[in-house]
């Protein structure tokens, strides 16, 4: 069952995407009323982990499956502010997939809800969060969010740090210089 996102007359839910095939997170909150509390940020990852001689046709299930689930969501909660944690490539093989998610889930969000999701770079958002200048690692936005006692991680907790982003682009109170 979903938590209820939002207390406020007029709500301003913003979510964060980390894009991933195998465990795309998911975290949404309402920039109006969630006053960095962090049980009442919602998350979820979808994708599944294919063998690596799969078939085209599985391959293809699992890109509609992310994207028709993010897009469900974001019509769920109504949601017009979706921010996307831009692209870092680790294997060559694995980007062009990557790429090719990014591409189907920012094209449905346009087709069908007419949101149009912003991209930020993986360094902004996690320098903001940290509050380092540098690089920030995905270790140590791990280990902040188990300082913060954050009930999600990994994948989901990637996604809630792209939120938060995206929520102090938006002007509203974000956590910001989490120091470990």
């Amino acid at each position: 069952m979903q938590k209820k996102l939002c207390v406020c007359k007029v709500p301003k839910i913003v979510v964060g995407l980390d894009l991933s095939l195998t465990a795309t997170g998911v975290a949404s909150a309402c920039a109006i009323c969630w006053s960095l509390d962090l049980s009442r940020v919602s998350t979820f990852a979808v994708g599944e982990k294919l063998p690596r001689d799969a078939s085209a046709q599985l391959r293809a299930s699992r890109l509609a499956l992310i994207t028709n689930k993010i897009v469900g969501y974001v019509a769920a909660c109504e949601c017009k502010n979706v921010f996307v944690e831009g692209y870092s490539y680790g294997k060559q093989f694995t980007a062009h997939q990557l790429g090719e998610l990014g591409g189907a889930v920012k094209y449905a969000l346009w087709e069908r809800r007419g949101v149009a999701a912003m991209p930020v770079p993986p360094t902004s958002v996690r320098k903001f969060f940290l509050g380092r200048s540098g690089k920030g690692s995905k270790d140590a936005v791990a280990d902040a969010l188990k300082k913060l006692s954050a009930p999600f991680k990994g994948d989901e907790g990637d996604a809630f740090v792209v939120m938060n982003f995206g929520i102090a682009e938006l002007g509203y109170r974000a956590m910001a210089g989490v120091t470990l």
